[in-house]
């Protein structure tokens, strides 16, 4: 996806901000989107970050500081803009996941050098991750540049932060039943939109909406495209 154009309020050419939403005619993709959502009985919405939120691509190790700027001016998917805001401003809760596999635990530093004569210290060895913004962190930043007014409504944002040991295979559904437990409200409240994995309903009852096409992120259209 092209990185999006910014009109004077800061917003990606062509999106609506929060003030326009209830203007949007009757029928809108974004209307239909939220009929969609009051149609499966849920209360709060997550978002995968990697191809729904963003399309723009990030390693399991992160994105250098340096290159964060660039990863949140490309491939933020418009319509995940709007349904966030227009959510939020009617009450759904929203919540974030970034489910990349988290980077491998950091090598062993090797032993510091010598001091000189002077008894001057070494360098001291570098963390691996310190240079690097983790997904957490990329969902945080992308929430507060392009939805701020919907930020609030983002309380959880769930992920691998640098340096977590690895978590087992069922860590998706520990962090949805987290989402659940913090909004009490049972799993059956939930939708996940994600990028992985096919639409369908969890043992524990929340919907996993699958997106369409990874390459371009959330799409309204991908609400109708198939049934669970």
């Amino acid at each position: 996806m092209l990185a999006l154009a910014q009109d004077p309020r800061g917003l990606p050419k062509g999106c609506a901000c929060l003030q326009e939403v209830p203007n949007l005619v009757q029928g809108s993709d974004l209307e239909r989107m939220i009929a969609w959502v009051h149609a499966q009985d849920a209360s709060v919405v997550v978002f995968d970050l990697d191809g729904v939120m963003s399309s723009a691509r990030r390693d399991d190790h992160g994105v250098p500081l340096q290159e964060v700027e660039g990863y949140l001016a490309r491939g933020v998917s418009e319509d995940f803009i709007q349904a966030a805001r227009a959510l939020s401003n009617r009450g759904f809760g929203l919540a974030a996941v970034a489910l990349a596999a988290p980077p491998p635990a950091p090598p062993v530093p090797p032993a510091p050098p010598a001091r000189g004569w002077r008894g001057a210290p070494g360098n001291a060895p570098r963390d691996p991750g310190a240079d690097l913004a983790a997904g957490p962190e990329l969902a945080r930043k992308l929430i507060a540049r392009w939805c701020p007014q919907a930020q609030p409504a983002f309380e959880v944002v769930l992920g691998y932060d640098l340096g977590e040991a690895p978590a087992g295979p069922g860590v998706l559904g520990q962090q949805m039943q987290r989402i659940a437990e913090h909004y009490r409200v049972p799993c059956g409240k939930l939708i996940l939109i994600s990028a992985r994995g096919r639409t369908a309903k969890s043992e524990d009852g929340w919907l996993r909406l699958a997106v369409t096409d990874p390459a371009e992120g959330f799409r309204f259209s991908d609400c109708f495209a198939t049934k669970p």
